[in-house]
């Protein structure tokens, strides 16, 4: 699509997405503001999604099809983004969706803002593979100097939540195709939004405006990985921070090896479960700390979570198609209130770390919202 800069651009990275990205492309044909361009970066795909692709592009011009060999999710959101022409850039996962209007009130909360808002990013629910909402999602959502508190709670918490400034985004040098080539890819989203809240303020839009799909291979469905991916994307971020500010890594980076301890355990893998606490508290002393309240969490939410499926009410998501969300479901619930603990800690930190002076404040919304 040549001529007139569009008022915003869309990437969506696709890797055999065949079943997806069709509805997904749909999502965002369906945007309430049409001057857009959208990017769709095929990733050596093996299935039809770049048949797919190009027949979408040929009865849509808005659509700028790109075909790479695999090379990663960061890689192929860095070559939608070398695309880009207008000032912001929204990413798409390929089989996620959007609400009709997601795109224009990240637009709006730009425009009520100064240049220091380098992200506007919503909140999300989370859908099975035929569209049906699962569940919400109680985190902090967090708008301001965000850099500490995001480190502890990642409010984003997928690759399709966020619209950037794309000279922001280049600014700091793109996805991180670093983890990857580690074996470690996952975490691509976290630090790249990390290296942004070094220098830019964050603004939320409270309504969940994005549906992050749960299904069988993605990503996220690999814990293991992504648990290493979260120590990966740490140890980039310490070599892109100020080193002053490193300390502030020191309990992000002991929760995510006490993360990489657990997975062992999971797993029923023993003996790699000690090798792995040996190795790991060697690298990150706070593990002596932080794995007990890891695991004291974790078998919280676990036991939480059942007690919720056995003698809870009915969920109010039941039956209902993302695409079918009324207004009063759209309301953003209060995070957990072990969330709100980790977020007193962050504060703490970063007091600590800067000798008692703080960032600008970032705040957290904890009231409830309508859309």
């Amino acid at each position: 699509m040549q001529g007139k800069v569009p008022v915003v651009s869309v990437v969506i990275p696709a890797y055999n997405a065949s079943r997806w990205i069709a509805k997904t492309v749909a999502c965002v044909q369906s945007q309430t503001i049409e001057d857009i361009e959208i990017i769709v970066v095929d990733d050596g795909s093996t299935d039809d999604t770049w048949r797919i692709v190009t027949e979408l592009a040929a009865a849509d011009r808005r659509i700028v099809p790109v075909q790479q060999a695999n090379g990663g999710v960061a890689r192929a959101r860095n070559a939608g983004l070398a695309l880009v022409r207008s000032p912001y850039v929204a990413l798409l996962d390929a089989d996620d969706l959007w609400h009709p209007t997601r795109l224009e009130a990240h637009l709006k909360a730009f425009a009520q803002s100064d240049d220091s808002v380098g992200i506007v990013y919503s909140p999300y629910v989370n859908i099975d593979e035929n569209d049906y909402v699962i569940s919400g999602v109680r985190l902090p959502l967090l708008e301001g100097w965000v850099f500490d508190r995001h480190l502890y709670f990642n409010p984003v918490a997928n690759g399709s939540g966020i619209t950037a400034r794309t000279a922001v985004l280049r600014e700091v040098g793109g996805y991180s195709s670093a983890l990857r080539e580690a074996d470690a890819q996952g975490y691509e989203d976290w630090l790249i939004q990390l290296k942004v809240a070094v220098k830019y303020r964050f603004k939320v839009v409270p309504a969940p405006l994005v549906a992050y799909r749960k299904a069988p291979g993605n990503m996220t469905g690999n814990f293991l990985t992504m648990r290493r991916s979260n120590g990966a994307a740490i140890y980039e971020l310490a070599n892109y921070i100020d080193p002053s500010w490193r300390p502030l890594l020191w309990i992000p980076a002991a929760t995510a090896a006490s993360w990489q301890v657990l997975v062992q355990g999971k797993a029923h893998r023993w003996g790699s479960l000690v090798t792995t606490m040996v190795s790991e508290t060697a690298r990150e002393p706070l593990v002596i700390i932080v794995l007990p309240i890891v695991l004291v969490n974790w078998v919280t939410r676990k036991v939480r979570g059942w007690l919720r499926n056995t003698f809870g009410a009915k969920s109010p998501f039941d039956g209902v198609t993302f695409d079918r969300l009324t207004p009063a479901m759209l309301e953003y619930h209060q995070p957990t209130l072990a969330a709100r603990a980790w977020l007193v800690i962050a504060d703490w930190m970063g007091r600590l770390v800067r000798g008692g002076a703080s960032l600008p404040v970032a705040t957290s919304k904890l009231q409830k919202k309508g859309h």
